[in-house]
């Protein structure tokens, strides 16, 4: 397969994902307050995890210029972007504090079994797995 193959394949398994049955009920939910909450904190935990998996990726690539390019997107996600001067976490603990939220409970929070599971597999996939794979399955979460 060629680029425009795969990006066209990769993206049409992504819309039916977002298509689906259980996505349409988890975005059919009503937002309130608590689960804003919730789920800003486990949206930390993500970010934070997402580092470790990024670094995976390129401990397990042996072409520099890939690594180079996971090195440069991880200098804004880790730290710096044109949206703060601290990186992606320091913007949901911005977030979490228009919820009422302190710095803290976002850095202290403990996943819930659903985040657990889902860090757990990304670790496994992006260390166990071929940096290739491993770059495809980060890349669509992106």
């Amino acid at each position: 397969m060629q680029v425009a193959e795969w990006r066209k394949t990769i993206g049409e398994m992504v819309r039916d994902h977002m298509r689906s049955a259980e996505l349409e009920h988890y975005f059919s939910v009503k937002m309130n307050k608590p689960r804003a909450q919730l789920m800003i904190t486990q949206l930390g935990l993500y970010i934070r995890h997402r580092r470790d998996c990024w670094a995976l990726v390129s401990a397990n690539c042996p072409v520099m210029g890939i690594k180079q390019a996971i090195l440069q997107h991880e200098y804004g996600e880790v730290i710096k972007d044109q949206f703060s001067d601290y990186g992606h976490l320091h913007l949901i603990i911005r977030q979490a504090e228009k919820l009422g939220m302190t710095p803290q409970e976002v850095i202290d929070t403990k996943p819930i079994a659903t985040t657990t599971a889902t860090l757990h597999a990304w670790a496994w996939i992006t260390h166990a797995k071929s940096w290739i794979e491993g770059l495809s399955f980060l890349t669509v979460t992106e």
